[in-house]
């Protein structure tokens, strides 16, 4: 009987310790904003290429820079300044020539771009990841991974 009243007694505790997330009074409330795509306006444009050549972008919040692929038969990451978003200039790009892939893919997250490449010798042969810092491009890490990779 000792037992199984310390036994109720620790599940009592436990139970009674436990936080519900939902009224917790430390986190600021979600905040939705109910947006009605009909009222989207073009604000500025670019043109870096021909069709389709910047289908996949990615966005850098702290350096105000959009990094995208370029498909229009060059093997580059375009950077473009959006500052003003409403005229958004090229200001760089990374050569992806050294790399030996071709991107199919980019995501920006901390400071950091990574491009995921796809093999360009054989369609089902490793791939990479190329990390690159989003402020002066530099190289912060290469990481072979499996075929035909993505970044989600």
């Amino acid at each position: 009987m000792k037992k199984l009243s310390i036994s109720l007694l620790t599940a009592l505790f436990i139970m009674a310790s436990c936080n519900n997330d939902e009224n917790s009074n430390n986190e600021e409330p979600e905040v939705v904003v109910n947006e009605n795509p009909a009222s989207f306006k073009e604000i500025g444009s670019i043109t870096i290429g021909g069709e389709a050549a910047a289908e996949i972008s990615a966005y850098d919040e702290k350096t105000k820079k959009l990094f995208t692929v370029n498909n229009s038969g060059t093997n580059q990451i375009d950077v473009i300044d959006l500052t003003d978003p409403t005229k958004p200039t090229k200001i760089g790009k990374i050569d992806l020539t050294a790399y030996e892939g071709a991107s199919n893919s980019v995501a920006v997250y901390d400071g950091k771009l990574a491009v995921a490449l796809e093999s360009t010798v054989n369609k089902q042969g490793n791939g990479k990841v190329v990390v690159f810092n989003t402020t002066d491009y530099s190289v912060i890490k290469q990481i072979t991974v499996g075929a035909l990779p993505g970044i989600w």
